[in-house]
């Protein structure tokens, strides 16, 4: 098929102002779409992560695995004094993270593995008497400490290359 003022077949026949307006129309449509879509401002480039918002930590997140047997002791301490149902959501919390942060460090996979194991033994012995802390929950938390505590020893040392040294 020809076009009627182009000689070539299969070229378009479209009056120029009409191939304007539908540039325009397209112009406006794709200003509109980018202007409403979130992420195409300015402001949202500045980001780093997308899930920045969902990893906020808590005040009480332990700073390391030795840090783990440190704050569930101090927590399981204070619940002696005085149970608070803050206190015990917050053992509660650190003993859900330690296969998390067990695993944030160079402990062999037969290494980590105890420390999941019985840090999921101990959470839903937990949730299952939410807000208390019975007498073979807070002896089951100083097994969980213990373990941590010989685990930490295993945790193979980073060379330290110095300071002229990335």
């Amino acid at each position: 098929m020809q076009c009627p003022r182009h000689a070539q077949p299969f070229s378009p026949c479209v009056p120029v102002k009409q191939g304007a307006r539908v540039l325009g129309v397209v112009f406006v449509f794709v200003t509109m779409l980018c202007a409403c879509t979130p992420g195409c401002t300015s402001s949202e480039s500045a980001k780093t992560s997308l899930f920045e918002e969902d990893h906020v930590n808590p005040p009480h997140w332990p700073t390391g695995l030795s840090d783990v047997a440190v704050k569930l002791r101090e927590r399981v301490s204070a619940m002696e004094h005085s149970a608070k149902p803050e206190t015990a959501k917050a053992i509660e919390d650190v003993v859900s993270w330690v296969g998390e942060i067990a695993a944030d460090t160079d402990l062999s996979e037969s290494d980590w593995d105890p420390l999941y194991n019985l840090s999921e033994a101990v959470i839903v012995n937990l949730r299952m008497s939410p807000g208390k802390l019975a007498d073979a929950d807070r002896a089951a938390i100083e097994k969980l400490c213990v373990l941590i505590d010989e685990t930490v020893l295993k945790i193979p040392e980073r060379p330290h290359f110095g300071e002229d040294h990335p």
